[in-house]
């Protein structure tokens, strides 16, 4: 068998952040510069999002090979779960951005919606959505970054880690007017990212590893923002929905605590992937 250079396996998560920031960079960077007058082109937008999947993928091949590959695809296709779990992550992003708007409009906010945006597009929205980020974002971040960092660490510094990474990957995108993301907040789009890989975790723990549900939360929270008005309505309505999403956040931690976000229980392995070469890890009592 075909033994994996050591320092690739140990230092997998860098190279991985590395080369999706870079490669996505590269796109929203060619946006940002042409918008400024500084480039006569840009990359097509939707390549951005490919450079984590190429990310993912070829360092899960030089990392683990065919395995750390077939692991990768064995989470993205991973739909067995509770129907608890499809009902929380299809309803809860709207539940929370419903209680912000109902505390928005309680301290006499305004909110503006999109007429294109009915109930009938919905749907669409979301199915497009869920099938962008099933193949790219979260085929990147939770199904190759989040088991490699809670191999290392707790479930909730491996969310930290994860949020803070996943918050900071979109900024080149708030550098160009073009883009809906710019319309954010930044500051307040980075915290909230960091609540929601919280969220994302806690899902994630709990089905053992699936990629297809993390994407369907991440599709169902992006449609719930632009429903309900969030894109829209200026930076009082996004600190109050990232202040929802906190909320949530902390009640898992405190609920499910922070070792494992999963009551205690240990992380299912399917759901955690070891980085560290077998003849340097440590044992740890």
């Amino acid at each position: 068998m075909r033994t994996r250079p050591p320092f690739i396996r140990r230092y997998q998560i860098p190279l991985f952040y590395v080369l999706a920031f870079a490669l996505t960079w590269i796109v929203w960077g060619s946006e940002a510069a042409e918008a400024r007058g500084l480039l006569s082109f840009h990359l097509p937008d939707k390549l951005a999002y490919f450079g984590v999947t190429f990310a993912a993928v070829i360092v899960a091949l030089l990392a683990g090979g065919k395995a750390g590959f077939l692991g990768l695809v064995k989470r993205m296709v991973r739909v067995r779960a509770g129907p608890q779990w499809y009902a929380a992550v299809l309803l809860g992003p709207f539940a929370i951005s419903m209680a912000a708007v109902g505390i928005y409009r309680l301290f006499g906010g305004t909110i503006v919606l999109d007429p294109t945006v009915t109930l009938g597009v919905i749907p669409i929205f979301l199915l497009n959505e869920v099938a962008l980020f099933w193949g790219t974002e979260e085929l990147g971040w939770r199904g190759f970054a989040l088991p490699r960092l809670q191999s290392r660490y707790n479930a909730l510094t491996a969310a930290l880690i994860a949020g803070v990474l996943w918050g900071l990957w979109h900024t080149p995108a708030f550098l160009n007017p073009a883009s809906p993301i710019s319309t954010y907040p930044y500051v307040a789009f980075l915290v909230f990212a960091v609540g929601e890989s919280i969220i994302v975790t806690w899902v994630y723990n709990h089905t053992r590893g699936s990629v297809v549900i993390a994407a369907l939360l991440h599709g169902a929270t992006d449609v719930a923002l632009v429903f309900n008005g969030t894109i829209l309505n200026g930076a009082p309505l996004f600190w109050l929905v990232t202040g929802v999403t906190w909320a949530v956040a902390l009640v898992i931690i405190a609920v499910e605590g922070p070792a494992t976000l999963a009551r205690g229980a240990r992380i299912h392995p399917e759901a955690v992937v070891e980085i560290e070469p077998p003849a340097t890890r440590v044992a740890t009592a």
